[in-house]
């Protein structure tokens, strides 16, 4: 059969960033993944260069995730502007001065966007192709910031389902979620009782778990929980949906996390693999290379790379990627094993937010598309 699909990256400079652009074409779709990282300094300039991309290439913007400094009287988002996509905000930083930034977008080009709002903000786009219906999710927070920090996240999954409700869809077709906690250390074992708590009255430990990002951050609306997710309809029976097992780790839920280590989407023609956040663990679930950050970037690099090995990918299918640093200053510790293994070319946003223990120094995420080998 003739390949029906195909996927190209490009790297470019803009005024203010340095751009990836992975695009993937399927029929009668185009997909891109825009990641833009700032350069000079100026934050903030990321937006108008990749904004510009995505309107020169005729494409509509779903959703998009921000990871920049707030700066003083939220001047990031004053930069960003009103935006008529669902805009997930993680302050970057958690150390006074820090210069990581980025944004990553997904946006469209052959299919009509539906957007979804919810007390006066755009919070989901809904678009579908011929084999599945799909709901982005962003900005998903609680609005009375005065409740405990379990009643937000409880009030953050309902307007998930109230959202995904709105999209014809329910909480099993949720395959993908991102969660970024205020101060995340603090209460990360009491994030997962709720969450837990709620999946098991969804009945979702009975069918997918979601795969997932858990990471410290805060947010400008000083919620205690900000989230987003991706939910997939199916409409064709050529269209499936599949958890995908770690090699060198165990199943999250093994020491209490609720989620997949990944999970895996398409048809015949493409797919498209979502990594869980992954940190230095190993198979029986606690945490080595203590206070080693070669080390564990090291293992983790490691273990996201059986993960792609096993759905026959590597590093070249990566569509965007996320690095988190403990501490900023472990910024050259991952720029030089990227150098000597020959992975510089990840399109990765990095910042500086704590990971889910006191003692993982890093963790990745990634996805990544195929569309030479079928699902199976």
């Amino acid at each position: 059969m003739d390949q029906l699909a195909s996927y190209t990256t490009e790297s470019t400079q803009g005024a203010e960033s340095m751009m990836d652009i992975h695009t993937l074409v399927r029929p009668g779709i185009t997909e891109l993944f825009v990641t833009a990282t700032s350069q000079n300094g100026n934050p903030y300039g990321i937006f108008a260069d990749a904004i510009k991309t995505i309107e020169d290439n005729g494409a509509t913007v779903v959703s998009q995730h921000v990871f920049a400094q707030m700066g003083a009287d939220n001047a990031g988002i004053n930069a960003l502007g009103q935006r008529p996509w669902p805009v997930t905000w993680i302050d970057s930083g958690h150390t006074k001065g820090s210069h990581l930034a980025g944004t990553q977008f997904h946006a469209i080009i052959g299919a009509d966007v539906e957007r979804i709002e919810n007390n006066g903000r755009v919070v989901a786009s809904v678009l579908e192709d011929a084999d599945a219906r799909y709901c982005h999710l962003g900005d998903m927070r609680a609005t009375d910031v005065s409740e405990s920090r379990d009643d937000q996240t409880k009030r953050t999954f309902d307007l998930m389902e109230t959202v995904l409700d709105q999209a014809g869809m329910d909480f099993s077709n949720v395959i993908r979620t991102w969660i970024y906690l205020d101060e995340l250390l603090d209460w990360y074992d009491p994030f997962n009782v709720v969450r837990t708590a709620f999946f098991k009255e969804r009945g979702v430990f009975d069918r997918l778990v979601p795969a997932s990002t858990g990471i410290s951050g805060a947010n400008p609306y000083g919620a205690a929980m900000m989230a987003s997710a991706l939910g997939v309809a199916p409409k064709s029976t050529e269209f499936a949906v599949q958890a995908v097992d770690s090699p060198l780790q165990c199943p999250a839920p093994a020491y209490g996390s609720s989620f997949s280590r990944g999970v895996e989407f398409g048809t015949p023609d493409y797919r498209r693999l979502s990594i869980s956040g992954t940190a230095s663990i190993a198979p029986g679930g606690e945490t080595v290379y203590l206070d080693d950050v070669p080390a564990q970037i090291k293992l983790t690099f490691e273990v996201v790379e059986a993960i792609l090995e096993s759905r026959k990918m590597d590093w070249g299918n990566v569509c965007k990627a996320m690095a988190y640093l403990k501490d900023a200053d472990s910024l050259g510790a991952l720029n030089q094993y990227c150098a000597e293994n020959d992975v510089e070319m990840i399109p990765f946003v990095i910042t500086e937010n704590h990971v889910c223990r006191h003692d993982l120094l890093f963790e990745m995420e990634l996805d990544a598309v195929a569309v030479d080998t079928p699902m199976n």
